[in-house]
This record gives structure tokens, sequence and C-alpha cells, in this order.
């Protein structure tokens, strides 16, 4: 197998602290999607974390979102008694 190529590109928007058109902002979409920035005012900084739920979280999310990990489907009731 090849190496994966990374794919991603800049912008510069207005900043979420100081709100100067001065936040620069890298995108990677892989391996996964990635963000980072940098405010060049105010040194206001962001990134994607990467981590791991605990298995109580994940349970708990796969509940409300209704997402059964056997079937791998989104099984949501239509709220319709056969």
């Amino acid at each position: 197998m090849g190496k994966a190529r990374m794919v991603g590109y800049n912008k510069i928007s207005s900043c979420p602290q100081c709100e100067e058109k001065t936040f620069r902002t890298y995108f990677k979409s892989e391996p996964h999607n990635q963000e980072r920035g940098y405010c060049l005012n105010c040194g206001f900084k962001s990134k994607t974390v990467e981590g791991k739920l605990t298995k109580a979280e994940l349970a708990g999310l796969r509940k409300s979102e209704c997402y059964n990990p056997r079937t791998k489907k989104f099984e949501f009731d239509s709220g319709k008694k056969d």
C-alpha cells in the first residue's frame, strides 16, 4: 500500500476571540478531518483534539443517537406500532 496523501487548505477568517480578520486556519482531511488555527492579532489558537470515549460515554451516545453496533445502523423509532 502507498502512503496516504495529505489533502488540506488554508483560510483566513475573523477570529472568534478578537473578531479581527487575522485568524489563519489549516484544514486537513486525511487520515481524518483535522483543523488548527491561530490569530495573528490576539494569539487565540484552536485545534482538533484526538482521543477516545470511555465505554460508558460510548454506550450513552449510542443510546441517545439510536445506533445499534450489532447491525451498524441507526434505528430510529418511527412511532408506529405493528
